[in-house]
């Protein structure tokens, strides 16, 4: 569509254009929600950093993975090649800044669930937003169409070919789970409830991106089996989310059982001996007294 932007002189590419936005908006993000989970800004200057390396290594990780069946056929050289000048895979992005800031917050002793739900809605909003930058790049697309849209692909082989627009499925997705997950957020903090947000951006984002795999139509994602780099992270999200709530749910009817008292006992009748213990002891006095007289009458 227009990959490349002319401001001032300065030939400026649309995709960090819209990735600088997105960023901002994030920080922004959080920068507003960091006060309900009692963070600071040096806080958060950590947290920027070790996530930001995250997500770079994870991106770069990812995508070296897509290239293992190239690098087999084509050598060393194109590995090394792919290191120095690779892509990045979004997934492989997020897992990395999750990854890493939460490693940080359980070192230093933070309060991980607070740090992850800081930081869960800053995600599918940056997310949403650095994809219009791949509308605009060309990249990302999605299989030809005849109700597609013609755009003029940079990376498209076949130029003015009717693609689906997978990136703006991904934009309006995304912006909404961010808008769901903030509603959700407010409702449990009303109810007092427990909150985790991870594990629901990632297991809404992995149903997603699972199905939306199958209308993408370039193949630098990398595909295994017919199934596509990301379908099969989404597969494993998903079943560690399984897991993970699984285990869970265990451990709250565990609780609920130690806590749950039991029904089948009858009330416990509770005695009063005050009168009884008052009649024995006006009995042992009786006795002593008793005891004294005969001791006088002996006595005489």
């Amino acid at each position: 569509m227009l990959p490349e932007v002319e401001i001032f002189g300065i030939t400026l590419e649309t995709y960090l254009i819209w990735a600088t936005i997105a960023t901002f908006a994030g920080l922004v993000c959080a920068w507003f929600r960091a006060e309900k989970y009692k963070l600071s800004f040096v806080d958060m200057i950590f947290f920027g950093i070790i996530g930001a390396a995250g997500l770079i290594v994870g991106a770069r990780f990812v995508f070296f993975l897509t290239e293992i069946p190239n690098i087999i056929q084509n050598g060393m050289d194109y590995a090394l090649d792919v290191i120095k000048t690779g892509g990045i895979v979004f997934y492989g992005g997020v897992l990395g800044l999750v990854g890493g800031m939460y490693l940080f917050a359980k070192t230093k002793n933070y309060n991980v669930r607070n740090v992850m739900n800081w930081l869960a809605p800053c995600i599918p909003l940056f997310h949403g937003i650095s994809r219009i930058g791949c509308f605009y790049a060309g990249c990302c697309y999605g299989k030809e169409a005849s109700w597609g849209i013609i755009l003029p692909y940079v990376q498209d082989p076949i130029k003015g070919t009717p693609r689906i627009p997978t990136q703006l499925f991904e934009v309006g997705f995304n912006l909404l789970l961010f808008i769901a997950l903030l509603i959700y957020e407010k409702q449990c903090t009303k109810k007092n409830k427990e909150l985790d947000l991870i594990p629901i951006y990632f297991g809404s984002y992995a149903v997603f991106r699972f199905i939306n795999e199958f209308f993408r139509g370039d193949a630098i994602r990398g595909v295994w089996f017919g199934i596509s780099t990301s379908q099969w992270i989404a597969m494993i999200i998903m079943a560690v989310l399984v897991y993970y709530y699984f285990k869970k749910d265990k451990k709250k009817k565990a609780v609920l059982a130690l806590d749950k008292k039991p029904k089948d006992l009858p009330p416990v009748k509770i005695i009063d001996l005050s009168e009884e213990n008052q009649v024995l002891q006006n009995v042992d006095n009786k006795e002593q007294e008793e005891k004294v007289d005969n001791k006088e009458n002996d006595n005489k």
